[in-house]
């Protein structure tokens, strides 16, 4: 799905949710970047060609360990 069809169901949601345009607004302001698979995966790629696998892999433990801590 697109990001800016993600940006209009999540409002569409939060809308539904909510139902007071102010709130939907602080939410949606809130929603700082919406990141799907085809655009990690082109990300991700991108890190590969640049020899970052090491830093990426360090950096998915390091955040791992604070989720889970």
């Amino acid at each position: 799905m697109e990001e800016g069809k993600i940006y209009e169901r999540l409002e569409s949601n939060a809308q539904s949710l909510y139902g007071i345009k102010a709130i939907v607004q602080r939410y949606m302001n809130s929603v700082e970047d919406v990141i799907n698979i085809p655009k990690l995966i082109e990300i991700f790629a991108e890190q590969v060609k640049r020899n970052k696998i090491r830093e990426i892999m360090d950096e998915i433990v390091l955040q791992s360990r604070v989720e889970f801590s």
